[in-house]
């Protein structure tokens, strides 16, 4: 029983770790993705602000 609690706790415990590095990846995609946007939008307003 001991033997089959500890395997329990194992996958319960990796589970958790995949479920935090997806979150984190997903919030870096997140964050590189605004960081293009508002870096091209910061270009943008660059050039059409230039008289």
């Amino acid at each position: 029983m001991s033997e089959f609690s500890a395997l329990l706790l194992n996958k319960e415990e990796g589970r958790r770790k995949n479920l935090v590095l997806s979150e984190f990846s997903a919030l870096l995609s997140y964050s590189q993705l605004y960081n293009k946007y508002s870096t091209g939008f910061d270009i943008n307003h660059r050039i059409e602000s230039k008289p």
